[in-house]
């Protein structure tokens, strides 16, 4: 596999320019992450070859018919399945039909025939269809895990698969499966994985091992910027990608542009060691220590600009991921320094101390209780909340980190008993060690 690296897409455009012909004679697939990524390349092939589109063709589906007839099959991945699907020799579910089949399965057992996993079917379809698209055997996928709610869902599967075979059709996953390893690619001479598919799936290795097994060319371009290693975007494509091909292999096709944009230049910095110099001063990037020191110095400014009349305060706006849990804090610097704010008021169960007296209640009420026929219920996230909203004195944050880090041993805590034995076993593991 070769790799190519730019963070500038439009230095693949310019790369397929220069090393794709339409008037050769290789057929070439073309496989983008996303559809956003997908339109842009078919814009660009267009561009490029406007001799071949009429009036400026914008309808997607005509563009990309004519590339075809060229030998450049460009596809974003699920639509490639999905026409391998459609043209392949089989009957497939769909993902709502095969949502109805996983029903009635759970229907037929009485472990399962129930409001807790009915109420959970969307997420167990998918699930399923991801074990199916996985390519693993049902005895790999028992492997995966030894716990007892593990067990009940590969009985559940197995049962899944049993209903499939019975009526000889396959499930989307399955017909993935089938179909990449079935599919002819030999009249294809190369592949081009085009952006960071992130992560490697089954669905991208299976079709990268059926090029590398009839020794196809692979070309990889990756949106990252060999110059500037350190970061984590670039960690985790590496991470990724040096599995294919080592970094010493990887080469820039990265052009000497000037990023005039205000977006070019913000993307230079971001994620960055370094903070380059931003033409437009309007905006400026700031780093800070810690989100308090972050969120003292914008209310700060927001004070002063409003003192010095540069703004008015409903002029001024917050943007940030996770509003809701920044409101408390930021409405105390804004009145440590006198700002007004207008901010809706929150229902108690929205506050942290309203979640967890709701956890209290529901460790005796929960709907699960009468279900799984449990004297009562506490599970790992009611647990949290618990400690969140201080109704669980915890001296030292560090106890409570600790819990966060060792959540995934307590994902099968259900009651008090199963909390108590989980801890014991870990200490004793602990002690061992």
């Amino acid at each position: 596999m070769e790799i190519l690296c730019t963070p500038y897409t439009d230095d693949v455009d310019k790369w397929l320019n220069k090393n794709i012909s339409f008037y050769g004679q290789k057929k070439i697939l073309h496989i983008v992450p996303t559809l956003i990524l997908y339109r842009k390349r078919l814009q660009s092939y267009r561009n490029q070859h406007k001799e071949l589109f009429q009036n400026n063709e914008t309808d997607f589906r005509t563009v990309a018919k004519t590339l075809e007839q060229k030998g450049i099959f460009l596809y974003e991945m699920d639509r490639f399945l999905l026409k391998l699907i459609k043209t392949g020799p089989y009957t497939v579910l769909s993902k709502r039909e095969s949502a109805v089949l996983i029903g009635r399965v759970l229907e037929s057992h009485s472990f399962s025939n129930n409001i807790a996993w009915k109420a959970s079917l969307q997420d167990i379809s998918e699930c399923f269809i991801t074990l199916s698209q996985s390519g693993l055997s049902l005895e790999e996928i028992r492997a995966l895990d030894a716990t007892q709610s593990w067990e009940l869902v590969c009985d559940l599967y197995e049962n899944y698969l049993a209903e499939l075979s019975q009526q000889g059709v396959l499930d989307y996953g399955q017909a993935c499966v089938r179909l990449l390893q079935e599919y002819n690619f030999e009249s294809f001479d190369m592949l081009l994985l085009d952006g960071a598919f992130l992560p490697i799936l089954p669905k991208h290795q299976m079709l990268i091992n059926r090029f590398q097994k009839l020794d196809k060319k692979i070309i990889c371009f990756i949106p990252i910027d060999l110059d500037f290693p350190n970061n984590p975007a670039f960690e985790a494509v590496k991470t990724t990608y040096v599995n294919f091909a080592p970094m010493t292999e990887w080469k820039s096709i990265k052009s000497q542009q000037i990023a005039h944009s205000t977006v070019r230049q913000l993307a230079q910095s971001i994620f960055h060691s370094k903070v380059n110099e931003i033409s437009d001063r309007s905006v400026t990037v700031l780093r800070f220590v810690s989100e308090e020191e972050e969120l003292d110095y914008i209310v700060e400014r927001a004070g002063k600009l409003i003192e010095q009349g540069a703004a008015k305060p409903h002029e001024i706006a917050l943007i940030t991921p996770n509003p809701m849990e920044l409101r408390p804090t930021v409405r105390e610097l804004a009145e440590i320094y006198g700002i007004a704010m207008e901010v809706p008021e929150r229902s108690l169960i929205h506050l942290p101390h309203g979640r967890a007296v709701f956890n209290l209640l529901k460790i005796h009420t929960d709907d699960r209780i009468g279900v799984l026929e449990l004297p009562h219920f506490i599970d790992i996230n009611m647990v949290l909340e618990l400690i969140e909203g201080d109704l669980i004195q915890i001296p030292d944050k560090a106890v409570f980190q600790c819990i966060v880090d060792l959540q995934a041993f307590f994902e099968d805590c259900k009651t008090f008993p199963d909390w108590f034995n989980k801890i014991d076993e870990l200490y004793t593991c602990s002690l061992k060690s």
